[in-house]
């Protein structure tokens, strides 16, 4: 069964893709991601990267993960940067572009608009 075919179980979330009223309220230059980044999330946005998490975690019973999207992104962030776990959660929580990075690729807005 791959990420295509699958259907989300209540437990295991594969995607959010749900922006905040906040993040709507930011200025366009704010929401745009560096270069680095903007790669990482088109690479990130391979939906087979989420076939794994599909066979291993989907369980109808349990709790609710994070989406694995998201998951993806922070330990993307995580061995590029080398911060442990609490770090990690206080650098996201502290810049927009990191914060941005981690959330669901299938927001809006959250890509550098291609070269003229």
């Amino acid at each position: 069964m791959s990420s295509r075919d699958f259907r989300e179980s209540p437990m295991l979330r594969l995607h959010d893709g749900q922006a905040t009223l906040w993040e709507e309220l930011l200025p366009e230059a704010v929401r745009l991601l560096s270069d680095e980044l903007t790669t990482v999330d088109a690479l990130l946005d391979d939906r087979r990267l989420l076939d794994p998490f599909v066979r291993r975690f989907n369980c109808p019973i349990g709790r609710p993960t994070i989406p694995m999207d998201t998951y993806l992104r922070l330990m993307y962030l995580k061995h590029r940067h080398g911060p442990g776990y609490e770090t990690l959660v206080k650098e996201v929580a502290d810049s927009l572009s990191w914060r941005r990075s981690a959330a669901s690729a299938s927001r809006a807005g959250s890509r550098t608009p291609p070269p003229s």
